[in-house]
């Protein structure tokens, strides 16, 4: 009886306070608290609801860009039409409109660090296309490019824009003049063969991914890769080479397929060469620390500060699995080692670091990953990804999220908001389609295209 009433004081004074996980009832002669209004808040996970603010009208064809400007506060919006509008997040106001010299099937709206440029890229249906850069203040042409490009990057300081193309060339141009600052050669030349003959070819001249690069943290170095072939690091003043990254997997003799990683600060550059993870300076090319035998790299987490793994484990009856671990990439210590899941097409790290949403082959689901814990916290029904060619990405469509990271949705129709705390279904929102975006610094404004495909939709999510 003495102990009983221990406990009895213990919870009467602590009630108020104090937040029990989820218990099976008591059994009889015993004690249990009874839950407090906090602490059924913080059991019962939290619902998000979203209010249209704003209807963006005026495009004649459909729109097929939506892009944030870096501080949230501006959206363009490109369409088929050759216009991008640029409109204000927190009224809908148009602010300006930016004529385009014809109509294009793809646009490609790129703004520059400073939020004061807009590069804008369109490819017409008849592959002919040119790069226009404005003004994003008053909506004038600053200069023109005289082509289509796979890749545009701007320069941290906003001076340089980037860009690469499918014949495995980088150039360098001046934003302002648009003068040819320099050309990078990424890949030698193609030799001219038959059709017939680059059938039986596997090399990057049959392979239409081009090259591909971006600036690196300071600026002053350009980093390009390109299929089958050894990345290079280049001033971005002279043009020059720097350096050469060779990423020939010798042991195999087969030659490394895929780009290098770049980390989100640019800082530096994770290969798999000969079965090891070998972590570099990216402005010098020095091996800053080799990881062996952790499997291949997936992606860094968005604070650079560990590298996501994958290896394959083949069974003797179903399909594969693969083993996930995250590594300190100062330490090379893993952090956390993740439950066994089916193949891995794609990994989507949430902006918080604290979920990764892994998409895996045809037959599977896709599933939101716990990174502290290593478990897996919900499965989303989205079956893994089936690049084809011919028919379309199924299933590849990326996953983005809110600044916050609390918010996560898949770029297909109809577009549904998850919740990266319980993994359940916040809201499908009939009355969208995609292209989405979520605003980079505001997680409470989400913009998508409308049903009708010619207006974009402001939406604010509040939390109840």
């Amino acid at each position: 009886m003495f102990i009983r009433r221990i406990i009895v004081i213990a919870i009467v004074l602590g009630a108020a306070e104090i937040i029990l996980p989820a218990q099976p009832a008591p059994a009889v002669g015993t004690f249990a608290a009874l839950p407090t209004a906090r602490s059924l808040a913080q059991l019962s996970p939290p619902r998000a609801a979203l209010r249209l603010t704003a209807t963006l009208s005026g495009h004649a064809k459909d729109i097929v860009e939506i892009a944030f400007s870096p501080d949230g506060e501006t959206v363009a919006t490109g369409s088929e039409d050759g216009l991008v509008r640029l409109w204000n997040t927190r009224t809908g106001e148009r602010l300006a409109t930016l004529s385009h010299a014809g109509r294009y099937e793809a646009l490609k709206i790129v703004w520059s660090p400073d939020g004061r440029s807009i590069a804008v890229d369109g490819l017409s249906r008849h592959g002919v296309g040119d790069t226009q850069i404005w003004d994003a203040r008053n909506g004038k042409v600053l200069t023109s490019l005289p082509a289509h490009y796979y890749i545009l990057d701007w320069s941290p300081n906003g001076r340089f824009l980037l860009s690469t193309n499918l014949e495995r060339l980088a150039s360098i141009w001046d934003a302002k003049s648009g003068a040819l600052v320099a050309t990078l050669e990424q890949d030698p030349p193609c030799p001219k063969r038959s059709f017939l003959k680059s059938l039986g070819e596997t090399d990057s001249c049959n392979n239409l991914t081009g090259a591909t690069g971006s600036f690196l943290a300071d600026g002053r170095t350009i980093l390009t890769t390109s299929w089958n072939h050894s990345a290079k690091l280049w001033d971005s003043e002279t043009g020059k080479l720097k350096a050469t990254l060779d990423l020939a997997n010798v042991a195999r003799g087969v030659p490394y397929r895929g780009t290098v990683m770049l980390s989100p600060d640019r800082r530096s550059i994770a290969t798999y060469v000969r079965q090891e993870v070998i972590l570099l300076d990216s402005q010098t090319g020095e091996v800053k620390s080799t990881l062996e035998s952790i499997g291949a790299p997936l992606a860094f987490s968005p604070n650079g500060q560990t590298l996501l793994t994958v290896v394959t484990e083949p069974k003797a009856k179903l399909r594969d699995e693969v083993e996930l671990r995250l590594y300190d990439t100062v330490t090379a210590e893993v952090r956390t080692a993740f439950e066994r899941i089916p193949a891995v097409t794609g990994s989507y790290w949430s902006p918080d670091g604290k979920v990764i949403v892994m998409v895996g082959s045809a037959r599977t689901e896709t599933r939101m990953l716990d990174t502290s814990t290593g478990r897996v916290k919900a499965r989303l029904p989205y079956r893994g990804c089936t690049s084809d060619t011919l028919f379309g990405n199924g299933g590849c469509e990326p996953f983005i999220f809110s600044a916050d990271g609390r918010i996560t949705l898949k770029e297909k129709d109809p577009l549904r908001l998850w919740s990266t705390e319980s993994g359940e279904l916040l809201t499908t929102l009939d009355a969208a389609s995609t292209p989405a975006v979520f605003s980079p610094t505001n997680p409470r404004v989400l913009v998508t295209r409308g049903k009708d495909k010619r207006t974009a939709l402001i939406w604010e999510v509040s939390w109840q």
